[in-house]
């Protein structure tokens, strides 16, 4: 439901009913209302209706900063948040078992997604299909 109440306030409703806080279309200059989506239904936009200045746009990545994932092979910022470096190093063994953190590391150029790393720990990455 898109239009205006008896006291001239805009309102934008989602299909399912929902407040519809994101507008796709809309322009109050030029008359157009738009279409109107609430969080969990903004998906369904199609991008022909999204306008350029509206659309989101990928941050390029720094040629310095572009690696592959070792696990999915799909590109990465290894300056991003959760990014995993492979590190070896010398540790030095606690009194009562376990190791202190690396000292001297050694830094290799492979990385991986946060996710990639933890589907590798609980072995997901060897899974072929779900049966």
């Amino acid at each position: 439901m898109i239009g205006f109440d008896e006291h001239g306030r805009f309102l934008h409703y989602c299909h399912c009913g929902a407040w519809g806080s994101r507008g796709v279309g809309f322009s109050f200059l030029k008359g157009r209302l738009g279409t109107w989506y609430c969080a969990a239904h903004i998906a369904e936009a199609k991008p022909e209706e999204i306008p350029m200045e509206q659309a989101p746009r990928p941050i390029p990545i720094p040629a310095r900063f572009r690696a592959s994932c070792e696990f999915c092979g799909n590109e990465l910022n290894t300056q991003s948040d959760g990014i995993h470096q492979w590190t070896a190093g010398w540790v030095m063994q606690r009194a009562g078992g376990g190791g202190h953190g690396i000292s001297l590391p050694e830094r290799s150029n492979r990385w991986a997604h946060r996710l990639c790393v933890e589907n590798a720990i609980r072995g997901g990455t060897q899974q072929q299909s779900m049966f």
